[in-house]
């Protein structure tokens, strides 16, 4: 996260600020005839926004931005973008509302632009959810080569300014935004994204009528003393953002989220001071938002009535467990009678005694249930907010910041996370959705919280034993176990029925490309603490390559690694494992008599820089038998992009390895 800091310097002279963007309705012709080499299908030309502050009336402050966007379509890739979409946020009674919104697409025609305007049935507003209405349109007559244009005002009463996004999902060749904020408003400038941009910052007076009864939305007055009209002289702070010929931002492979890298700007609003009042503190701390949450009657206050738990805690009571078994035996209980609905959210939908009744509940009636029950046997079980890695990591202390709630429990030091909502999970054994970069809290009864991480910091080992012949017909038989731990175990499990193992066999065969799978198996499959282990009988009929009577075997079969997921030359974020896991790939082969192995690839160690990772090739014979370890370690889940480099020639290395030949020829 950085935080650019603004110093704001009064300045006794009047600047004059002129707006440098482009103009609606015209398109020169020399835009169509431009050649750029698009990869996405489209182009920003164009990305204005301007964003000020009013004073309305009894409204008080009101917020204003004025976007204006120019977009080139060069291929049917990119045809989409003649769609778009505003969301506008309502709180009741205020709403935001869309104004002076016009639209048109551009084709040239012979050596003529001809221009063509939206109309009105091809806008629409539909009503999302209580709190946001989209308004999206399509533009008409859209070919490859049009250009279209767009620009409209947003009014809002609420008091954020939303956040400037720099980079999109295709090019942008230019873009501006011009920031004001009255001298009463005090922000931070937060940036998302690994990039450089430094505003340019004017302080630039103007004239500001005000009815001193008027309140703000906060409620505040912006002038003290008896009621009266002013025409007030003031300053704001003007803050120009421009950038040129900005990169998409790609689709990349061990990213949680890529919006947390997409360039952007936040401004949070930290204090609010006006002439003859005290400052008013508007940013709050993480501790202060948890605090704010855990006191909500639909959150903290949930916790207090556990008198639906009753039955179940006499039958657990009875059961005269120990206290690690209580816990196992509580967060079972809550995983098989809730149905978890979907909904990520921090806040419970009523009571939860309702949730039980109907054993149906979102994530915050489902763990908060499972905190209560926890905390009837004396369990030290407390929830944990957090973001959902669907969601954009909030840079700034906000409500907003958190969507999800799972427990944490500590028993003799030890601490416990659980999920009630996962009715295949095991304890500290999370759903890859709770994983994200964002702080996450845990949130104790006093209404005091600590940071806690999630991700995993020890190591999942996931292991693969193969063993095979070389038959004298050259054909291949042979076994295979997998052993797939912790998380991994959690997804088989999800993906993968016990009662359809044909389905499980077809996608085998498909995904390694032989010809017979038989005896299938799955160990442990209900054992939910124990790692699944897999197994199978295979037979491939052409497993190797003869060239001039010697046979050339890849030893790993269907197990080798043969494409490097990382194919961009550079990488702008960090690489995301998830967690840190090491696999191993261990290979018996027995060769037939009456042949002879005339080269074996040389054992090799690879290492990534400050012990990020580390790739092991080992071989060996002894006699007719081959064996060989293949094992790919990584101790910690995110490798810093500074490392990007390294990290792609670890994975070729680790391709030549794998894939390179044994030969093997007649004695």
């Amino acid at each position: 996260m950085k935080i650019i800091t603004l110093t704001l310097l009064l300045c006794f002279t009047i600047t004059i600020c002129q707006s440098q963007s482009f103009k609606i309705g015209k398109v020169d012709k020399e835009e169509f005839t431009t050649s750029e080499e698009i990869l996405e299908g489209a182009i920003y030309l164009e990305k204005y926004r301007e964003t000020f502050f009013e004073y309305e009336g009894n409204k008080g402050w009101i917020l204003i931005t004025e976007i204006k966007e120019r977009i080139k379509i060069t291929s049917k890739e990119g045809l989409d973008y003649a769609t778009n979409k505003v969301y506008l946020y309502k709180n009741s009674p205020d709403y935001e509302e869309l104004r002076k919104f016009k639209a048109f697409t551009h084709n040239l025609s012979g050596k003529k632009v001809i221009k063509e305007s939206l109309s009105k049935d091809a806008y629409f507003e539909t009503e999302k959810n209580e709190n946001w209405t989209e308004v999206s349109w399509t533009m008409p007559n859209i070919q490859v080569g049009s250009i279209v244009e767009w620009e409209y005002t947003v009014i809002s009463p609420f008091l954020k300014i939303d956040e400037l996004i720099i980079q999109e999902n295709i090019p942008v060749r230019n873009y501006e935004a011009l920031i004001r904020t009255p001298q009463f408003f005090s922000f931070n400038l937060i940036r998302r994204g690994y990039f450089n941009i430094v505003p340019k910052q004017e302080t630039v007076f103007r004239s500001l009528s005000i009815h001193q009864d008027s309140k703000d939305a906060y409620g505040k007055r912006v002038v003290a003393g008896p009621s009266n009209n002013y025409s007030w002289n003031i300053y704001e702070i003007h803050s120009t953002f421009k950038k040129t010929n900005i990169p998409a931002l790609k689709e990349e492979p061990y990213v949680i989220n890529k919006e947390n890298y997409r360039w952007a700007v936040n401004f949070e609003l930290t204090t609010i001071t006006y002439p003859n009042e005290p400052e008013h503190k508007i940013s709050a701390t993480w501790e202060e938002v948890s605090n704010t949450i855990y006191k909500s009657k639909n959150f903290g206050e949930q916790l207090e009535n556990t008198k639906y738990l009753e039955d179940e805690v006499s039958r657990i009571k009875a059961m005269n467990l120990t206290i690690e078994e209580t816990l196992n035996e509580v967060y079972n209980t809550v995983k098989q009678r809730m149905n978890w609905d979907g909904k990520r959210t921090k806040y419970t939908n009523g009571k939860i005694a309702k949730a039980y009744r109907d054993r149906t509940g979102n994530v915050s009636e489902i763990n908060l249930m499972l905190i209560s029950l926890l905390r009837e046997f004396h369990i030290n079980a407390n929830p944990v907010l957090l973001t959902t890695n669907d969601q954009k990591v909030s840079l700034f202390p906000t409500l907003d910041g958190f969507n999800y709630v799972i427990a944490a429990a500590e028993i003799n030091d030890k601490m416990y996370l659980l999920d009630a909502t996962e009715k295949l999970g095991t304890p500290n054994v999370l759903p890859r959705r709770t994983f994200n970069t964002g702080t996450s809290r845990l949130v104790k009864q006093d209404g005091t919280s600590t940071e806690i991480q999630l991700q995993p910091k020890d190591v999942t080992q996931d292991l693969m034993h193969l063993e095979y012949t070389l038959n004298d017909n050259l054909s291949i038989s042979g076994t295979i176990k997998e052993r797939y731990s912790k998380i991994e175990s959690l997804y088989f499990r999800k993906n993968h029925s016990p009662n359809n193992t044909d389905a499980r066999i077809d996608e085998l065969v498909k995904e390694i490309n032989i010809e017979d799978i038989t005896n299938y198996e799955v160990e442990n499959y209900k054992n939910l603490q124990d790692p699944i282990v897999e197994g199978y009988t295979y037979e491939i009929n052409k497993g190797v390559d003869v060239i001039a009577g010697e046979i050339y075997l890849q030893p790993l079969l269907f197990k080798k690694l043969t494409t490097n997921p990382f194919k961009s030359e550079t990488r702008d974020f960090p690489v995301d494992f998830l967690y840190p896991f090491s696999t191993t790939k261990s290979v018996k082969l027995n060769i037939p008599e009456g042949f002879n192995v005339s080269y074996l690839p040389k054992s090799e160690v690879v290492e990534m820089p400050n012990k990020l990772g580390r790739y092991i090739y080992q071989i060996s014979q002894q006699g007719n038998v081959i064996v060989i370890r293949s094992i790919t370690t990584f101790n910690q889940s995110t490798i810093p992009q500074q490392y990007y480099k390294e990290l792609k020639q670890f994975y070729n290395k680790r391709i030549e390895k794998e894939t390179e030949k044994i030969i093997i020829s007649n004695k």
